[in-house]
């Protein structure tokens, strides 16, 4: 299981650019831990979008990482998030009101916003002051 979530948290591809940003075998062993452990899925969504720190002291940074850039806006991050963890493909929104989903453009730039104080430090993830 662990292996089959880091795919699906990386979004099925890793760019040579991802191996300078993110430390994957940390990641993958904290993945395989917590489905060892049993884990439950809350505890696990918690520290992947909310732990602060370095790649390899906290493993689940290493999904912030793989997914914020050097754009000053974390729109990847809040798209992924919102796919895998709610369901919800919210990308149609980031430039009109969603068609098929109740969701608008404003509601798209306030998730963003969400993940807005989050800079990746090149090995650690931190929110910035």
């Amino acid at each position: 299981m662990g292996d089959l979530w880091l795919d699906i948290l990386v979004d099925h591809e890793v760019t040579q650019q991802d191996f300078a940003r993110s430390d994957l075998g940390p990641f993958r062993q904290w993945l395989r831990a917590r489905f060892f452990e049993d884990t439950p899925y809350p505890e696990i969504v918690r520290a992947l979008l909310s732990d602060r720190g370095g790649r390899r002291a906290k493993p689940a940074v290493n999904f912030s990482l793989k997914h914020l850039g050097a754009e000053p806006l974390p729109v990847k991050l809040a798209v992924m998030s919102a796919r895998l963890f709610s369901n919800r493909d919210i990308r149609c929104a980031q430039c009109h009101d969603h068609p098929f989903e109740p969701m608008t453009q404003e509601e798209f730039w306030g998730y963003v916003e969400f993940f807005r104080p989050l800079r990746n430090r090149g090995d650690l993830v931190e929110a910035a002051s």
